[in-house]
């Protein structure tokens, strides 16, 4: 049928750790026009329950706003041309003006609603980028984590997470862990299919609202603040 047989594999070169690696270090082309490539920021776990997963099982679970892979949603739109990147940006506004005229009889123009709602919803859901790709196409987008953060050497605010810190670097010396090495995150964006041929999905329950504008307040990201990069 044709689906899904053309893929492009991306690596995010950008993040807010600017320690970074060198291109040499992750065996990319010398000739490529990169200097360091920065990694992404993951809060480890602070929950006991995902704490015990780490620790006893070696399942790193990022939780809350962290358990969202994608930097940016805007790294789903690397496939678009400019003119179906507009067409992914109008069709989200479309909805938000119509819902914003639902609730406040005052707006009375649908270019009054959108004007409304491009000044209050800044970022654009990643599906409404996805949902311009073409049915071929797949993308798989490569995401390095600093393990500093992942492992709770770094990123610990609160002065109740004092004694996680402690605990986890006892575990990096105990295992012998090098933390200079990234986790590696996956993401993979697919469109909707026209007659969809089905099959058996499993998904993550993250209580993620993919159409929730992301959170200005980098705080709330819980390590995430990759949000406004590319």
């Amino acid at each position: 049928m044709g689906y899904l047989n053309d893929w492009t594999v991306a690596l995010k070169i950008t993040g807010s750790s600017k320690v970074g690696l060198t291109k040499e270090e992750i065996g990319l082309d010398t000739s490529l026009k990169l200097e360091n490539i920065d990694l992404a920021k993951r809060s480890g776990p602070k929950n006991d329950n995902d704490v015990i997963k780490f620790l006893n099982q070696q399942i790193f679970r990022a939780s809350s706003k962290s358990a969202n892979i994608i930097s940016s949603n805007e790294d789903m739109s690397i496939l678009l041309n400019e003119e179906e990147i507009e067409t992914a940006k109008a069709s989200f506004y479309s909805k938000k003006a119509i819902e914003l005229r639902r609730k406040d009889d005052s707006i009375k123009t649908i270019e009054e609603a959108v004007s409304k709602a491009k000044a209050k919803y800044k970022t654009i859901p990643e599906r409404y980028y996805r949902e311009q790709m073409k049915d071929t196409q797949g993308l798989l987008i490569i995401y390095l984590f600093d393990s500093k953060y992942a492992f709770n050497e770094l990123g610990i605010i609160k002065p109740e997470h004092e004694s996680l810190k402690e605990k986890f670097q006892n575990y990096v010396l105990e295992n012998e862990i090098d933390t200079s090495i990234p986790l590696v995150g996956y993401a993979i964006e697919f469109p909707p299919i026209e007659n969809d041929p089905g099959g058996v999905y499993m998904q993550g329950d993250y209580d993620i609202n993919e159409d929730e504008e992301i959170e200005e307040d980098i705080e709330a990201f819980e390590g995430i603040d990759d949000s406004k990069e590319l």
